[in-house]
């Protein structure tokens, strides 16, 4: 594929995840905000539940400290009416007062029919009322055929002034029924304190709801935080809508109870929650009815952060456009560059490629004279003079240089097409036939050397590229080290590794990593070199996991080796 068309698709691909990525961005952080709302949302229906159950336990604890004397009074005023029936309830209630310290307390007596109707009361809002639709109290009133006194388990919240009352029942005769209702005012001191406290976390927009349901398990509800004005309870309860237990509703507060579910609903700028917070029968506290609660949350700053968050997100989205133009225009003009880099590269490739051509032709040229040099070098030193023996070593030497280098470029031909086999070598041995075969070059540049060498000391390794890490390291030791001097060569094992050293006094080497890179000369002025040997000992040393370093030790260079030792 043309390269124009890769970056055309670049650019789209680019293009396509930074709009991904944006989205993404976006949506996370408006679920990270969603998260923290209903987080809080959450606390708050918690910290609403904690304080209300907590106050209805209280209540129980108040209740049942109470029921003793309760039960007391009841059962003397049963006496008393069944003495004498036409009592007024209202004397009595009078009399209550005098007799017992009531302090903090409050008692209403009801008078009822057969019918469980309450005929006469002195909490007048319940003259009229129909208790016996009242499943707990018609449960409660049953019992009261044996004669005895009942106080019932429920506690009832009046469902016109929302008082919390104990109610207790006995029967006087069979045309004849008598309640009484108890008040603990400091239970309804700590009720009112509760939700005061729930209202404030909604700006007083929460509500608590009581379902009730009468005999035939038609359900109503009423807010117990909402004021009464009606007279009567019976026509309270009248005017409330019924929702039929067999009838499917959509009313939250019923629905919510028969799930027994969180249900959640949005209104303008506020959020509705309706959970069930605690059903008739529970461990806390016996109630008529079960209790629903509404938390009534706004969400006014939730809507208006949205709307920022869109408004960034809009803004951030055109400016990555734009950037992505930019990427655009700056790809357009990289494309163009990199054609003329991809010319430029190929034209290199090109020449390189001549340059292999070239060296290849030069060493076939050079191989067959180097030959015919050699040979008769050979036959020449037989017969000549003691005169000339310092020329034919010169000439030797430099037959000696120029042999070297003639091995190592058939070395960088030949190394991407044959494989050299690896081998186990007596390096000591090996070593000591390349120092020999620079023997003349040494003696010619007038340096003394010097050798270190253990005896049978073994590495695998192929035996052309071991020639040329040694070669190379002997060849730069004689031609960058100082007129006269000692060139040393150690070679010994140590720590399951064998190392070779060599030691030449010259000018310390400034940069000892780049004299490893191909083409490289760290002193062009100086000796004349390819700038191609260590860039080959290098190529070797990897290829055969061989350490190598330099230092600079009492004013020598020192090339050093590590070779794995030969599995024996």
């Amino acid at each position: 594929m043309n390269n124009k068309y890769k970056f055309i698709l670049l650019n789209i691909f680019i293009t396509i995840i930074s709009i991904y990525f944006t989205y993404a961005v976006y949506f996370e952080y408006k679920k990270s905000q969603e998260k923290k709302v209903n987080a809080y949302i959450e606390k708050s229906i918690e910290r609403n539940k904690s304080i209300i159950i907590n106050t209805f336990t209280t209540i129980r604890d108040a209740i049942e400290a109470d029921r003793k004397i309760f039960k007391e009074i009841h059962t003397y005023y049963t006496k008393k009416l069944r003495e004498n029936p036409k009592l007024e309830i209202r004397d009595l209630r009078k009399e209550i007062y005098s007799k017992y310290d009531l302090t903090n307390k409050d008692v209403h007596l009801f008078l009822l029919n057969k019918e469980y109707t309450v005929t006469d009361a002195t909490y007048e809002p319940d003259i009229g009322f129909k208790l016996g639709l009242i499943v707990d109290a018609r449960l409660e009133l049953d019992r009261t055929h044996d004669g005895n006194v009942y106080q019932s388990q429920s506690v009832s919240i009046d469902i016109i002034n929302s008082e919390i009352k104990s109610y207790s029942y006995s029967k006087i005769n069979d045309e004849l029924y008598f309640e009484m209702g108890f008040i603990n005012k400091k239970i309804n001191k700590i009720l009112k304190d509760t939700i005061e406290k729930v209202q404030l976390v909604t700006n007083k927009k929460s509500n608590l709801y009581r379902i009730e349901r009468k005999l035939n398990g038609d359900e109503y509800y009423d807010n117990i935080l909402e004021k009464k004005f009606t007279k009567t309870k019976e026509e309270y309860i009248s005017s409330k809508k019924m929702y039929p237990k067999d009838k499917a509703t959509d009313d939250f507060v019923i629905l919510s109870n028969r799930l027994q579910k969180e249900l959640r609903k949005e209104e303008d700028n506020s959020l509705l929650i309706f959970t069930p917070l605690i059903k008739k029968s529970n461990e806390y506290l016996e109630l008529m009815g079960d209790f629903v609660l509404k938390l009534d949350i706004d969400m006014t700053y939730k809507k208006e952060l949205d709307e920022k968050i869109d408004f960034y997100f809009y803004i951030f989205l055109i400016f990555h456009i734009t950037f992505l133009l930019i990427i655009f225009y700056s790809t357009k003009k990289y494309y163009e560059a990199l054609v003329e880099l991809e010319k430029t590269t190929e034209k290199n490739h090109n020449l390189l490629e001549e340059n292999k051509d070239f060296i290849m032709a030069i060493t076939d040229q050079i191989k067959t004279p180097l030959s015919i040099i050699m040979n008769n070098v050979a036959f020449i030193e037989k017969s000549i003079t003691k005169e000339l023996n310092k020329y034919l070593r010169q000439t030797n030497s430099a037959i000696d240089m120029l042999k070297n280098s003639y091995d190592d470029l058939t070395y960088i031909v030949d190394n991407e097409k044959i494989s050299y086999k690896k081998q186990k070598i007596n390096i000591s041995s090996f070593i000591n036939e390349r120092i020999d075969f620079f023997e003349n070059i040494l003696k010619t540049r007038a340096k003394t050397i010097k050798k270190e060498i253990e005896e049978n000391l073994y590495v695998d390794i192929s035996d052309t590229e071991l020639e040329r890490l040694i070669d190379n390291n002997i060849s730069n030791a004689i031609k960058h080290s100082h007129n006269l001097s000692l060139i040393t060569f150690k070679l010994y094992e140590k720590d399951s590794f064998i190392i070779l050293s060599f030691y030449s006094y010259g000018d310390k080497i400034k940069d000892t990593n780049k004299i490893f890179k191909r083409n490289f000369k760290e002193n062009d002025n100086g000796k004349k070199s390819l700038g191609l040997g260590l860039s080959m000992v290098s190529s070797i040393c990897n290829k055969y996991d061989i350490l190598y370093e330099v230092d600079f030790i009492e004013n020598q260079n020192v090339f050093t080796y590590k070779f794995k030792m030969s599995n024996k």
